[in-house]
């Protein structure tokens, strides 16, 4: 969880847009949601199998859900 933070997996790409290093392809971007939607689900299913606090919070992140984007 804390690397997914810290790739910055967390936040919505089209938010920081406007800086030229943080462009990414739609590919990109997809795999980056898919990526912290997995993380997000297994912090949840981690933490009720243990009966344990969450570690991520709902006002910590702003990612969308990941699109049908290339899903044949």
């Amino acid at each position: 969880i804390r690397k997914a933070y810290d790739l910055g997996l967390h936040r919505d790409v089209g938010i920081s847009k406007h800086s030229p290093n943080a462009i990414v392809s739609r590919t990109e971007t997809e795999v980056r949601l898919r990526a912290w939607w997995g993380c997000f689900i297994m912090d949840i299913m981690v933490s009720a199998t243990l009966g344990r606090p969450t570690t991520i919070h709902d006002f910590t992140f702003d990612a969308p859900f990941p699109t049908d984007y290339g899903d044949d």
